[in-house]
């Protein structure tokens, strides 16, 4: 089941997402061994955005075993293989001619860290609306003048995205002290 804001995706919210998205990006920050309920949880939503005439483009780290990459796309699914690793401005590129051959207008960043470049270079690509979700942040143990240095840099590197998914309460509540404002964060339980 689709959801958007914490509630299940009417046909009205779908409709919406099919005028104003022309293709989305899911950028994954390493590719799968083996299948798992993650790669399940993407290949429903590859295939639901392909129903609606969405180009949906999977972006990992690494090559797929070939099983999962036959069921990605028998699903519909786009792959693209593109490093980030040390390797960025060589991903800026490659992302940006993904943004470009498959016309992108959302990306869906998952595994990530909430503080890494991935925000910024598909910014600086022209996106305008990029998600995050936050699978597992840790824990916010810092004090004083550590934890508002933290805090800041979340500021800067969160700032291009326009939504934050949260797996839990405890991811929410930690990302609001690390310095993401609540009203941006959605919770959807995995």
């Amino acid at each position: 089941m689709s959801m958007v804001s914490g509630k299940p995706a009417t046909m009205n919210h779908l409709e919406l997402l099919k005028q104003n998205v022309t293709g989305v990006a899911i950028l994954l920050d390493s590719s799968p061994r083996t299948w798992t309920s993650m790669e399940e949880v993407n290949r429903r939503l590859c295939q639901r955005l392909t129903s609606l005439g969405i180009t949906a483009v999977l972006v990992y780290a690494s090559r797929l075993p070939p099983e999962i990459d036959r069921r990605m796309r028998d699903a519909g699914a786009q792959i693209e293989v593109v490093p980030y690793g040390k390797e960025r401005y060589r991903f800026s590129q490659g992302l940006g001619r993904i943004i470009k051959e498959y016309s992108i207008s959302m990306t869906h960043v998952c595994f990530f860290d909430y503080y890494s470049f991935i925000p910024w270079i598909a910014r600086l690509h022209g996106l305008q609306h990029i998600i995050y979700e936050e699978l597992n942040s840790g824990m916010m143990t810092a004090t004083s003048w550590k934890r508002k240095l933290l805090q800041l840099r979340t500021l800067m590197m969160s700032l291009p995205m326009s939504r934050v998914i949260a797996v839990s309460n405890f991811v929410k509540e930690d990302l609001v002290k690390r310095g993401i404002a609540a009203n941006r964060i959605d919770m959807r339980y995995l």
